[in-house]
């Protein structure tokens, strides 16, 4: 996440990075590790005063915004945030990189820089902001790790905590680690997804726990390769995590 002070019409512009999963996808929801990385597609967001709210995610982000700064936000004119995710779409369809989570902390960002307050010293609001106000839109399904991506960018472990704020660390990559994305060409709906994984938990918990915790096992291995700078041991290691993936997808019928 970044802002720029300089701009055509006289307010902020804040850029917000996509994200990809790396490992953790599902363990993450059960307070185990994830590792994602911020990519080179990016929402951009501007505050247009006189504008009327674009999304869910636009509104909830600017009134949730405006809250948290209090009376700085008395200063800005009536308003939205015009966002543009033209990034996250490949003609009709969006790719899957997180365009709702950069939208979100985009125009979280941009409502404060026009009111004076640095997104750069205050990432730590802005996530605050910026996933309660995607929580709210997306009606409190996902871990928030997509969020914590583009606010921090680069490569991070996150982990939810059962109580208070989750962890977020800053991971360097190994020499020689080189990211390569694919995409399958179709789009899917997170929520639907995570709606069968939990129906799975329910139907059969001692099975979906045996798999999280594999899941976890693996991601923490993951981790462990990086910290030790070992290019292959990482890779070994996200591969192992996306076959257990696949187990746990069939077990719940969910691609």
């Amino acid at each position: 996440m970044r802002g720029e002070r300089s701009t055509l019409v006289g307010t902020p512009v804040v850029i917000a990075p996509g994200k990809i999963f790396l490992v953790g996808e599902y363990a993450v929801l059960e307070e185990g590790p994830a590792v994602l990385a911020a990519v080179t597609r990016h929402a951009v967001a501007q505050y247009v005063p006189g504008m009327d709210p674009m999304s869910t995610v636009v509104r909830e982000a600017v009134q949730q915004a405006r809250a948290e700064i209090g009376e700085a936000a008395s200063a800005l004119p009536p308003g939205s945030v015009l966002v543009n995710t033209d990034d996250f779409q490949q003609g009709d369809q969006k790719i899957g990189l997180g365009s709702s989570s950069a939208t979100a902390v985009a125009a979280v960002g941009a409502l404060f820089e026009s009111a004076g307050i640095s997104v750069e010293k205050n990432r730590n609001r802005v996530y605050a902001v910026a996933l309660a106000a995607h929580r709210a839109a997306q009606g409190g399904a996902g871990s928030g790790a997509d969020v914590a991506t583009a606010v921090h960018g680069g490569i991070i472990k996150f982990e939810r905590r059962a109580v208070g704020v989750p962890a977020v660390e800053s991971l360097p990559p190994p020499g020689g680690l080189h990211l390569v994305v694919f995409w399958t060409g179709q789009a899917v709906s997170t929520t639907n997804m995570i709606e069968g994984v939990q129906k799975f938990a329910q139907k059969d918990p001692t099975a979906y726990r045996q798999m999280i915790d594999n899941l976890r096992e693996t991601a923490e291995k993951f981790v462990a390769e990086l910290r030790a700078g070992s290019a292959t041991g990482a890779v070994a290691a996200a591969g192992r995590y996306g076959r257990r993936l696949a187990v746990l997808g069939a077990a719940a019928s969910v691609p």
